[in-house]
């Protein structure tokens, strides 16, 4: 399947409008264990949720308005019965303009929200890792997510390893783990000029994340909007966020 068609896929699984093809799709890369479907799935959650919140609010503005109603029929009036239908159409008006402001766009979030969402530090492969005991040893309080242990050994790794982007990858998210922005950046600016393709697109990613973290809004836009303009790793991500900035 093309990266077109997969794209279209998975839009469909979290619109709940797959067609048979999809759904073979969607089987397959379940038994193959593909490990965007369990992002798929979280977004997928995460689209309920939003729904029912939703479906509640506007319960709660339609009973509102029913309560005016049976207020109305309540009290004897000649011009009763114009008077409901008024308010029947508004319940109609009211009901369009729910339908249109909290179905059809999506809810716009804080900045802090949307890094929240959307990072997830990166992965090292056993590849890419150093050769060095430190190196190693680093690596294993990173993938622990004992940042701060892995931060003080990857600093020692990249004395000893200074041209290895995995150690140079894994401190800049630990960094970002720690709130320490300004060093996180300071290793990804760099990387963005690098041979290593993956690498490259990780730090553009990341560091529209970190700049998104720090309200430097600019800054972020234009990192993510690259990764969306390259159809990079996370492209879809980037605009999804980029929408959600430009609604705020």
């Amino acid at each position: 399947m093309s990266e077109d068609k997969e794209e279209e896929a998975f839009n469909n699984y979290l619109d709940q409008r797959l067609s048979e093809e999809d759904l073979a799709y969607i089987a397959e890369q379940k038994s193959n264990k593909n490990p965007v479907i369990k992002d798929m799935k979280l977004a997928k959650s995460m689209l309920e949720v939003m729904q029912n919140e939703r479906d509640a609010q506007l319960k709660s503005e339609l009973k509102g308005m029913l309560a005016a109603v049976q207020k109305e029929e309540q009290t004897p009036s000649k011009n009763r019965f114009p008077i409901f239908y008024k308010m029947a159409a508004s319940v109609l008006v009211i009901v369009s303009l729910t339908l249109v402001l909290l179905y059809l766009l999506p809810d716009a979030q804080d900045n802090q929200e949307l890094y929240t969402a959307y990072y997830q530090p990166f992965t090292i492969s056993t590849e890419t890792r150093s050769e060095t005991p430190s190196g190693n040893e680093a690596f294993a309080d990173y993938v622990n997510a004992d940042y701060q242990s892995a931060a003080v050994a990857l600093e020692k790794a990249l004395v000893t390893d200074p041209a290895n982007e995995s150690v140079q990858m894994a401190l800049a998210n630990a960094y970002m783990n720690l709130d320490k922005h300004e060093a996180a950046m300071a290793l990804l600016n760099p990387m963005k000029s690098s041979q290593n393709d993956v690498f490259k697109q990780y730090a553009y990613w990341y560091l529209g994340l970190v700049y998104l973290k720090t309200n430097q809004i600019g800054l972020a836009q234009q990192n993510l909007q690259y990764v969306v303009s390259e159809k990079m790793i996370n492209a879809g991500k980037a605009r999804v966020i980029l929408e959600s900035i430009a609604r705020g």
